[in-house]
């Protein structure tokens, strides 16, 4: 499945799922935390994606066998740079929703400190309520660049040399640009 900016929304940014009728079929999930609204529509679509972060050498997200999230530079035949995006479409919140799957179901999530981490967990469509695994994407109009919001912190999920982490505000360090895993 393709992601593509939506250019008949008076929403800039919003992203909008392309594939066929049978994936995008929806399945009604009512999410109980007070933060996460309660029409709450699960898409039962996925995509395969890898982030490329800013800088002049070609790094990518990856999620370590230590369930830690680092950057280093992606083999194609190296599943650790891959996530699977589970889609869901909230109202009441800007952009998509997405939960990212790395290998063997595990999920990025926020750890205390603002650090993320992977944690092993069922799949998001068994999930009856919200949880720190819940991403907003966002994408500027005319820029190829994302943006992952955490739901319910608030901040941007933030990559360099050094790591991963959640930051306050959008800088460089916060905009992604995604491609297909199997490119």
């Amino acid at each position: 499945m393709l992601l593509s900016s939506r250019t008949n929304s008076l929403e800039g940014g919003h992203l909008e799922v392309l594939g066929d009728a049978a994936a995008s079929r929806r399945v009604r999930r009512s999410m109980a935390a007070p933060s996460f609204p309660a029409n709450t529509m699960f898409m039962n679509t996925t995509s395969d994606i890898k982030f490329r972060v800013p800088g002049d050498l070609p790094q990518y997200l990856q999620a370590s066998d230590s369930n830690t999230i680092f950057t280093g530079p992606h083999n194609s035949s190296d599943s650790r740079g891959c996530f699977n995006m589970h889609f869901f479409d909230v109202i009441g919140v800007n952009g998509n929703v997405v939960v990212l799957e790395s290998t063997n179901q595990r999920y990025i999530t926020k750890d205390s400190d603002n650090s993320l981490k992977l944690m092993t967990g069922s799949g998001p469509q068994q999930t009856s309520q919200s949880d720190d695994r819940f991403f907003s994407v966002h994408m500027d109009e005319g820029d190829n660049a994302l943006y992952l919001k955490h739901l319910h912190s608030g901040k941007f999920l933030s990559a360099s040399s050094s790591g991963a982490s959640l930051v306050t505000s959008r800088v460089d360090a916060t905009s992604f640009i995604q491609f297909r895993c199997n490119n």
